[in-house]
């Protein structure tokens, strides 16, 4: 990429970045606002601090520094390398597949002049507006559901409806569709590629100072603590058309007047924004939908592998069980052949009972074969009634069965 260099006087960028935001000045040279602010860094050139912009936009009065002199009085020259792709006018900018459809000569949206023949959902919003008084900020205000969010101040109001009018024959032509709104005061809706987006039509208002009214001092003569207010709300006439749920930053879905470009212009662009965020919402949609699923059949696998594991556990403490019983039962037939080598050597008057004791171990060992349950015992399964008795590890098996009925 061939590079070109954008020479610069110190009080050059420094009237550059008073005249426009860093990041529009560093369009303008070729470079990153990065590189811009390091340079201003570099060479002490004070810049506009957070929210200048927005509160010299609303009126505020705002200060400009003035240029510090250098230690040796000059005006030093600041060289940027500036890329050929950036700093060339006739690279074309790139378009999306939504604003190319909406700059077709075909496509263009009228805005009509009178506001006397309007679809229902137009009529619905003009007659809400109508019936509501100016607020603090001098705005009718509507979030009916019946009718768009709109927030204007009267003088606005016949605009407003004609804006409206335009997009709602717009929305007809593209196949949208208006739908009501939600009891959270969205207004009217509008389903784009099967999304739904809320949208809203609202007037800037600014302070201006407050002028104190006869009857404002009368009431602060008669109580003294009480003070009028500093400042009043007024409208601009600066209309801006807004997607309430556009993804990404906020100035994306945001169409407003500009000095040269009036919101009737920009309506075309406000459809393609509309397309754009109903396609990515989509996409983020179907992504969500696509990694809720994917977590579903992990924590179904999840599961599985986890009864699995509890059934295969349950079954190996079922033998385990058993083979304890079983090693118990070997025990006990020792230590009766034992009473019985014992019994040849005994005295002829206690060989009855130690008879009697060795004759009934051995029926009931007879009788109790630990080997004998897996003969007529079906697998173990997690509807066995067996199942939750061997489930969890530790505490079966450990008293002493034989002093009561073994498991089987």
């Amino acid at each position: 990429m061939d590079a070109k260099e954008r020479v610069l006087r110190r009080s050059e960028l420094y009237a550059l970045v008073w005249e426009k935001a860093v990041q529009r000045v560093a369009v303008d040279v070729g470079v990153s606002d990065v590189a811009v602010a390091k340079a201003c860094r570099k060479h002490k050139i004070p810049v506009p601090e957070r929210g200048y912009w927005r509160r010299k936009e609303w009126g505020y009065k705002v200060k400009q520094p003035p240029l510090p002199a250098l230690p040796n009085g000059g005006d030093p020259v600041i060289v940027f390398h500036a890329t050929a792709r950036a700093t060339d006018p006739g690279t074309p900018e790139v378009l999306s597949p939504e604003e190319q459809v909406e700059q077709r000569p075909e496509n263009r949206i009228v805005v009509p002049e009178s506001s006397e023949h309007l679809a229902r959902p137009v009529r619905h919003t003009r007659a809400a507006l109508r019936k509501h008084r100016p607020d603090t900020y001098g705005l009718l205000e509507t979030r009916a559901k019946d009718s768009f969010c709109v927030q204007v101040a009267p003088a606005s109001l016949d605009r407003a409806i004609r804006i409206l009018q335009a997009l709602v024959e717009a929305f007809s032509v593209r196949g949208h569709e208006v739908l009501d709104g939600d009891e959270h005061g969205s207004g009217l809706q509008v389903r784009v590629q099967g999304e739904v987006l809320s949208m809203s039509l609202t007037e800037r208002v600014k302070q201006i100072p407050h002028v104190v009214t006869e009857k404002e001092e009368i009431r602060q003569e008669l109580n003294p603590g009480w003070k009028p207010p500093t400042h009043d709300w007024m409208p601009t006439g600066t209309l801006a058309l807004r997607i309430g749920n556009a993804p990404g930053h906020p100035h994306h879905g945001r169409v407003q007047d500009r000095a040269n470009d009036q919101v009737e212009q920009r309506l075309n662009q406000f459809l393609a924004r509309l397309a754009e965020s109903a396609r990515i919402l989509k996409a983020q949609r179907e992504a969500a939908e696509l990694q809720r699923r994917k977590w579903a059949a992990d924590e179904k696998a999840r599961q599985e592998a986890q009864e699995k594991a509890e059934v295969e556990g349950a079954r190996f403490r079922r033998v385990e069980h058993l083979a304890r019983l079983w090693q118990r039962r070997e025990t006990l037939l020792r230590f009766v052949a034992a009473v019985k080598e014992r019994m040849k050597e005994a005295r002829p008057e206690l060989v009855p009972a130690a008879q009697a004791w060795v004759d009934w171990a051995e029926a009931y060992l007879d009788d109790h074969r630990p080997t004998d349950p897996l003969f007529f015992e079906p697998l173990l399964e997690r509807n066995a009634p067996r199942f939750h008795h061997f489930r969890w590890t530790g505490g079966y098996g450990e008293r002493d069965e034989w002093l009561e009925r073994w498991r089987w």
